[in-house]
């Protein structure tokens, strides 16, 4: 990290905020939680970093080196901001697609009352769309500026 380029103040306000939240969750969940529970979260946490580490990071690894060879140069930033926001999106909505609220609390009708597929894929229209409609954009811009310069 180089002084010029202001990364130092950057990384170590983030590091004291961050600390200061991690230390805040940690001491909330020993406080609130037997030790049986904090053990099941640990346990939980532990897992999630492992399935994150061998599968999670590689594929979006090599899903990102894919894109990169297929997808315009022009382009990238807009597929990329696409893919994150799908990969954002079926994140929050896996517990419910896969319909771990109805599991959890079977006698509750309103537990996960809507259809939660429909809901995912309009959500993921609306963000390629949205890409679509910036990439034509950017494309009209320049064709646009193109003209002028003549």
């Amino acid at each position: 990290m180089s002084e010029r380029h202001g990364w130092d103040r950057a990384f170590v306000a983030g590091l004291v905020v961050g600390s200061a939240v991690m230390a805040f969750g940690v001491v909330g969940l020993l406080a609130d939680t037997t030790s049986t529970r904090a053990r099941e979260i640990v346990t939980w946490v532990a897992g999630a970093h492992l399935i994150h580490d061998a599968f999670v990071a590689p594929v979006a690894g090599l899903v990102g080196l894919v894109v990169a060879r297929v997808v315009p140069r022009g382009w990238w930033r807009a597929v990329r901001a696409g893919l994150i926001a799908t990969a954002c999106s079926v994140a929050v909505a896996y517990p419910l697609l896969r319909g771990f609220t109805r599991d959890a609390v079977p006698d509750n009708a309103s537990a996960a009352p809507l259809d939660y597929g429909s809901a995912v894929l309009t959500v993921l229209a609306v963000v390629w769309a949205l890409v679509a409609g910036y990439l034509v954009g950017i494309r009209w811009l320049a064709a646009r500026r193109e003209r002028g310069t003549r």
